[in-house]
């Protein structure tokens, strides 16, 4: 299961790279991941070669994962809504699959800007619920609450003080990913049912 959410994530930060190719030049930088989960973010952060911080709601996962990397990267206990509790800013603040399980989504945007140091970038992936494409299906899940298409992202970003860089829906190679890999396709907001959005703040 986590080498299948690696290959998604590898994709998320593929298309973040493109848009934004500094933010894979980590060294001597610090990022953070909200919403680590296991880790499959902060492994791709640390290939980057950041110091690499991660947060998550869930104890058990933050358990897992100093468990896994020990003290390598650090790792805390916390809400996405809440401003992240290491007093630090970052370099790169990434969020996949985060934003639509949160009540209030103008304080977790809110809260990923103010830990982006001047200059600095945030990478966001989330469903888009204008999709019409049959993969949706996979992203039925009582508890995304706050599902938004991405100009409603957009206008969030852009009112916390970030310069969007690019908010683009992406959708998976049909059919043909079970044998040549996963690959997402930039295409119109009416089929891509995963936005992707890299902004950056203001200097």
């Amino acid at each position: 299961m986590l080498a299948d959410v690696r290959r998604f994530y590898g994709q998320y930060f593929r298309i973040g790279a493109r848009a934004a190719p500094q933010i894979a030049r980590g060294e001597g930088k610090r990022a953070l991941e909200v919403g680590c989960a296991l880790g499959a973010g902060v492994e791709l952060l640390r290939t980057w070669r950041y110091e690499v911080f991660g947060t998550d709601i869930s104890t058990y996962a933050i358990g897992e994962a100093r468990r896994r990397y020990g003290d390598d990267m650090h790792f805390a206990v916390s809400d996405a809504q809440l401003n992240n509790p290491f007093g630090l800013q970052f370099r790169l603040v990434v969020a996949i699959h985060v934003l639509e399980h949160l009540h209030d989504i103008r304080a977790a945007m809110s809260a990923l800007a103010c830990g982006i140091e001047a200059g600095g970038y945030l990478l966001v992936a989330t469903p888009n619920p204008g999709s019409l494409s049959p993969y949706r299906r996979f992203q039925r899940d009582p508890t995304h609450i706050s599902e938004q298409r991405p100009l409603v992202w957009k206008a969030l970003a852009e009112e916390v003080g970030l310069r969007v860089i690019a908010c683009k829906t992406f959708h998976i190679v049909p059919v043909l990913h079970r044998w040549l890999g996963v690959r997402y396709l930039s295409v119109p907001g009416w089929l891509g049912y995963d936005t992707v959005i890299v902004a950056q703040k203001n200097l």
